[in-house]
């Protein structure tokens, strides 16, 4: 039988690199690794890690397009009221949706990510 394994790659504008990194660092306690010219990966507490392909603006979906069709992500964090305060204050914008026991957001890069508990 297979696992799900704790590892998530997304494709972002590269210039969008510099908000990606403030975001996964300050709001979520990663670590980067910028592992070729065109790679980050972000690496979690508890082992997850994130790896950030970096394009060309015209390769990468659009910020609509993520939240339409991309695929969501949820971080546990241990002080979700703490998170989200730090995501305001970097100006994330929300992300509407009828699940409303949980706070969404769009990334820099557009992509969608709720905030959970740990």
């Amino acid at each position: 039988m297979a696992t799900l394994r704790p590892t998530i790659k997304m494709i972002a504008p590269s210039t969008r690199r510099e908000a990606l990194q403030t975001m996964f660092c300050e709001a979520f306690g990663a670590t980067v690794r910028a592992v070729a010219p065109h790679l980050d990966v972000y690496e979690l507490d508890g082992g997850g890690s994130i790896g950030v392909e970096l394009v060309p603006e015209s390769q990468a979906l659009t910020a609509a397009q993520q939240r339409d069709a991309g695929t969501w992500l949820e971080f546990g964090v241990p002080d979700p009221a703490v998170a989200i305060a730090t995501l305001d204050r970097m100006g994330l914008q929300r992300v509407a949706y009828h699940d409303k026991a949980h706070t969404y957001f769009a990334a820099p890069s557009g992509h969608v990510f709720r905030i959970a508990q740990a």
